[in-house]
């Protein structure tokens, strides 16, 4: 058999699936258990983005803000905008000193001819020396402001014709900078526009300022035929729309108010004198004015641009400067959309081509990599429901489930067969007529004939080829039962000491522990903080604290606790209590809830009625404390003596191990005997 492999460059398109997406979920469970919100919990995994053990990385939505901010203080570290009033004056001052040597060379050879020539040319040299001393004298009082000295260069002429050259491409680069600050891609087509290409663009001004009006009363401009006539003028890519040819020119309007917000009071000013609409005969002058009144009636908000920082050593023209500025401003959008996520708001309002124009292709690639993030999770079964109401599908409340379990498994000692540890010798169960589908954690005891059958009628004939998801193996029949109820203190200090999301992993993993190891077993969960309530296991990755009220009302959970027990009067009864604190509420006589804090001596008294009635019922209280106070150790001392359970002091990450290994531990030794 020969093989066939094909090569090509990488681009960075070869990843068609996030790899690892089961690892992926595992990181993203840490934060529904964290958080108690699915939402939320992608929200901030989209935010810092996921390491694989493969090493393979997805760079966050912080990653690539990170970028941008850099991006933006680099260019913002390199650049100074002082050099444009320092190009505009040394582009004039080498204008005038060509035209001044000229002047003064004129009147140097006037002053050099013999007086007393013919009357014609008497005349002549009079009347050049005339012109020369009044363009000196004009030469002697331009404004030291290179705005105003523009203004005033307008209206002189110039007797060197290379200065005066210079003084023209001058005059159209700041129309093109002026038209930039309306349309988009404009200014480099009007370096090859001739008078008659001129006159067609304030056509094309006087269309769109007709088609404003009529929008402003109310009409539906026929874009469509004004983008017949003139979409030439607009680049190689014209808005679709008049909205989106309005939202462009807003833009390059926004461009020009962010640099003149970036500049001083003086080279302001000095640059909107260069910018002044004198550059236009009045007709072009009306037309440019009327748009930006129409703009700023259809955009009540107004153009206010932003106001940037430079204070690098490269110098720019105001070319460079207006292209800087629609840089940033992109910059700026771009942090925004990406910073809005943080907020809810969904990735596919980030725009992949802003991405892409700001930090290349491969950033653009990582926002679509998140982007189908959600995607694949619901190909993979674990999520369900639109943007508003995702929820986690039963597959992944028992995938979060298990790995809760193998975590805490993994810190356990095993025997060579992976089986729980037990005090006496044998399995202490015997097989029964029923099979199930191997899950992570059951005895390998396969039962052959049923795998076979599975892999036969998976593979729809022979060879055999055998997968994990073949395996069937015996239920073993369990010698006792126990009826389990965990409580869960959800008191707002669970949270606050770091203690909450071991308590809620300690939750599930005994969850999946007794439905896949005990069947016959029974576990109810109760929560409790001023309240209490039974909990459905599916609610476990959600809950949060503040929902039960305020204050510790450890008298509550164990009456509840007391009731759910009372439906199981054979086999051991069981209650396993997660706290950190002792109590400071329970309930009156009159069903009214009274809240001692510091603990006093009726919460305490009420409590241990409470323990002692549990006592009395035949119910073992197991204890297992996260903290190790005075007021604790004396509480916890007078709970045990009532009870006669156990009493176990833990940090919030030997919790799953004290806990599990107890139970197990107890279910062997109820087993053996």
């Amino acid at each position: 058999m020969v093989n066939h492999y094909r090569y090509s460059r990488w681009d960075d398109s070869q990843y068609q699936d996030i790899p690892g997406l089961d690892e992926l979920f595992d990181s993203l469970s840490e934060d529904v258990l964290r958080y108690g919100d699915l939402s939320r919990a992608i929200r901030q995994f989209l935010q810092r983005g996921f390491e694989g053990s493969s090493g393979r990385q997805m760079h966050g939505i912080q990653e690539l803000l990170q970028k941008v901010r850099r991006q933006r203080q680099d260019m913002l570290a390199r650049h100074n905008l002082d050099s444009l009033q320092e190009d505009l004056r040394r582009r004039l001052d080498d204008i005038i000193r060509q035209e001044r040597q000229t002047v003064q060379e004129r009147l140097k050879d006037d002053a050099a001819e013999p007086e007393g020539g013919a009357a014609p040319n008497q005349a002549l040299r009079d009347l050049r020396q005339r012109l020369a001393r009044r363009n000196l004298e004009a030469l002697d009082h331009l404004s030291d402001n290179p705005g105003e000295a523009v203004q005033q260069l307008r209206e002189y002429e110039f007797l060197n014709p290379d200065a005066g050259a210079a003084f023209q491409e001058l005059l159209k680069m700041l129309r093109q900078s002026a038209l930039d600050s309306f349309f988009k891609d404009l200014s480099q087509r009007f370096q090859q526009m001739n008078g008659d290409d001129l006159r067609r663009m304030q056509e094309m001004m006087a269309a769109l300022n007709q088609m404003m009006r009529e929008k402003l009363r109310g009409g539906e401009p026929d874009f469509q035929q004004f983008l017949d006539r003139y979409g030439d003028l607009l680049g190689p890519n014209p808005p679709n729309s008049l909205d989106d040819m309005l939202q462009q020119m807003r833009r390059q309007m926004s461009h020009m108010q962010s640099l003149l917000n970036s500049l001083s009071d003086q080279q302001r000013e000095s640059l909107l004198d260069a910018l002044g609409s004198e550059m236009f005969d009045p007709e072009f002058q009306r037309e440019l004015a009327e748009l930006a009144t129409n703009l700023d009636l259809l955009n009540p908000s107004g153009i206010r641009g932003r106001d940037y920082s430079f204070f690098g050593e490269e110098d720019v023209s105001l070319a460079d400067a207006m292209d800087l500025m629609r840089q940033l401003d992109q910059m700026e959008e771009l942090e925004r959309q990406l910073d809005r996520t943080r907020f809810g708001s969904p990735l596919d309002e980030v725009d992949p081509d802003l991405m892409k124009g700001v930090l290349g292709p491969e950033a653009a690639n990582q926002l679509e990599e998140l982007k189908r993030l959600a995607q694949q999770l619901r190909d993979a079964g674990y999520i369900q429901g639109d943007a508003g109401d995702v929820k986690l599908t039963p597959s992944a409340m028992r995938k979060i489930g298990q790995k809760a379990l193998r975590d805490i498994f993994a810190r356990l000692r095993r025997d060579t067969m992976g089986s729980h540890r037990t005090p006496e010798r044998g399995h202490g169960v015997e097989p029964a007529d029923q099979t199930k589908e191997y899950e992570f954690g059951d005895p390998l005891d396969l039962d052959l004939k049923r795998t076979l059958f599975n892999a036969l009628r998976r593979n729809g004939g022979l060879p055999l080829r055998l997968t994990p998801s073949d395996f069937e193996i015996r239920r073993m029949e369990h010698m006792t039962r126990t009826t389990t109820v965990l409580v869960l203190d959800l008191s707002r200090s669970m949270p606050m000491r770091g203690n909450f999301v071991a308590a809620k992993k300690v939750a599930l993993a005994l969850s999946t522990l007794i439905r896949t190891q005990f069947p016959r077993d029974v576990l109810y969960l109760v929560g409790f903080s001023g309240f209490a309530r039974e909990l459905d296991k599916d609610e476990l990755p959600h809950l949060n604290v503040g929902e039960f009220g305020r204050g510790t009302n450890i008298q509550a959970a164990l009456r509840m606790a007391r009731s759910l027990l009372s439906r199981h009067r054979l086999g051991q009864r069981q209650v396993v209590l997660i706290t950190d604190g002792e109590p400071t509420a329970f309930f009156e006589d009159n069903g009214h809830l009274a809240i001692e804090y510091p603990p006093g001596p009726r919460v305490l008294r009420e409590t241990l009625t409470e323990v002692r009635r549990c006592t009395k019922d035949g119910i073992t209280i197991n204890t297992f404390m996260l903290e190790q106070s005075y007021h604790l150790r004396n509480f916890v001392s007078q709970l045990t003596r009532a009870n006669r359970g156990r009493v176990l002091f833990a940090s919030a990450d030997q919790l799953g191990e004290y806990i599990v290994e107890d139970y197990v531990d107890k279910k062997g030794w109820r087993s053996a005997s």
